[in-house]
């Protein structure tokens, strides 16, 4: 992965891991537990359709059951039974019940497709019941996955669903990517981190995405990271701003079965991830990647490296964020002489204290003298361009050579 010259490139990569220690441990709902889950593959991907376009059932459907993947399919009755739209663009609940028939999962977009952050929680709430009851009505279950219409969402939301015990919600790429109304890139799931009722689009289909936004989505999975792929309708006829041709649909599906993807639906994560598992605060995974994280941290140009002969080491690193023009304004550096009490936090050896400076290649180690063969242990934060200061880097060390003439001890 190449790094622009100012050793900073907007990235979609999260240094650091929200401890399960700082996370909450509810009941879980799904009926899952830790320990049945399932290995998440490398491959892994989520397919998601909005809008519930007439071409769902009549071209995407049967393409996906061809290939064998799976879908979920979030659907509003405001669409189902809007006079304003065009009857023969649109489908129908009986639609709706042939997807759900075909073994694809039919989700909740809301009743009436509203602006959340409008609604009261029992606004809300009246939303997602109106919505269960047609659909127990046309013979589909209650759905387990839920999408936010306009990417409107609010804590209150989370509390909302959380408490009526869906799994899984899908929002869209903001505030981390820029939302340009005809698709985009967006954040990749990473469930050791992000709460599952904020999962976000890794790639948003439409005009102005393509098939190498497409593999850039596919390319942010693995080490336990799943992207979430969104289409609207293929085509959706009536809003061409989030149109995706068929033809280029049909490149990417045979892309992900030629390629050997497993192709799930939202609800199918439950396989692999425990919702009960979620942050105290479900925004924070979010607030922290538009600031600053520090990654791949080395000394003297190496990682962890050994036999240094230089009683001033080097320390450089390197910046990621999710959010375009962030900037370190300043840093701080940890030695200790033990891994104990570097992670009490202690620099024993040397802190450096908050030095203002976006200074991150070749910071000069002035702390206590080093003596030869001594094993240091050190970590990195730095503040970003609103103050705020990210986490401290993982620990890294590094172990001195022979400083003095006296050290060697061995006979020509």
């Amino acid at each position: 992965m190449k790094f622009l010259n100012l050793r900073m490139k907007v990235l979609p990569v999260i240094s650091g891991i929200i401890l399960l220690s700082i996370m909450n441990c509810k009941s879980d709902q799904s009926g899952h537990s830790s320990r049945d889950l399932l290995p998440i593959p490398d491959k892994l991907v989520v397919l998601t359709f909005d809008d519930g376009c007439k071409s769902d059932v009549e071209f995407v459907m049967p393409l996906l059951r061809e290939y064998g993947f799976g879908a979920t399919f979030f659907y509003t009755d405001a669409f189902l039974r809007d006079e304003t739209l065009k009857d023969e663009h649109y489908s129908t609940w009986e639609d709706a019940k042939t997807i759900h028939d075909a073994g694809l999962e039919i989700g909740s977009h809301t009743y009436n497709h509203p602006w959340i952050p409008s609604l009261s929680k029992s606004e809300f709430r009246e939303e997602l019941e109106t919505f269960e009851q047609h659909c127990e009505k046309h013979g589909i279950p209650v759905p387990k996955s839920f999408c936010y219409p306009s990417d409107g969402f609010n804590r209150e939301a989370v509390e909302v669903l959380r408490e009526k015990g869906y799994p899984f919600a899908l929002r869209g790429v903001k505030p981390e990517f820029p939302e340009t109304g005809e698709g985009g890139r967006g954040p990749v799931y990473n469930p050791a981190e992000d709460d599952p009722l904020m999962v976000a689009w890794t790639g948003n289909s439409g005009p102005a995405w393509g098939f190498e936004d497409f593999l850039w989505a596919l390319e942010q999975g693995g080490d336990g990271k799943i992207p979430i792929v969104s289409f609207h309708g293929v085509p959706d006829l009536d809003h061409p701003w989030v149109n995706t041709d068929t033809a280029d649909f049909r490149k990417y599906m045979d892309y992900l079965r030629d390629n050997d993807y497993t192709v799930i639906a939202l609800r199918d994560l439950a396989d692999y991830v425990d919702p009960s598992i979620y942050p105290d605060d479900p925004f924070a995974p979010m607030e922290k990647r538009l600031g600053l994280s520090v990654a791949e941290p080395s000394c003297e140009y190496a990682e962890d490296p050994l036999g240094l002969d230089t009683e001033q080491p080097r320390f450089s690193w390197m910046l990621t964020s999710y959010q375009r023009g962030q900037v370190q304004t300043a840093y701080q550096i940890l030695v200790a002489s033990s891994e104990k009490n570097l992670q009490k936090d202690k620099g024993d050896k040397w802190d450096s204290g908050k030095q203002d400076s976006d200074q991150s290649v070749h910071v000069t180690y002035e702390g206590d003298a080093l003596e030869s063969s001594e094993q240091c242990w050190w970590k990195v934060r730095v503040w970003d361009k609103d103050g705020k200061a990210s986490d401290y880097s993982n620990p890294s060390k590094f172990e001195m050579g022979l400083l003095e003439q006296d050290d060697w001890q061995g006979l020509w």
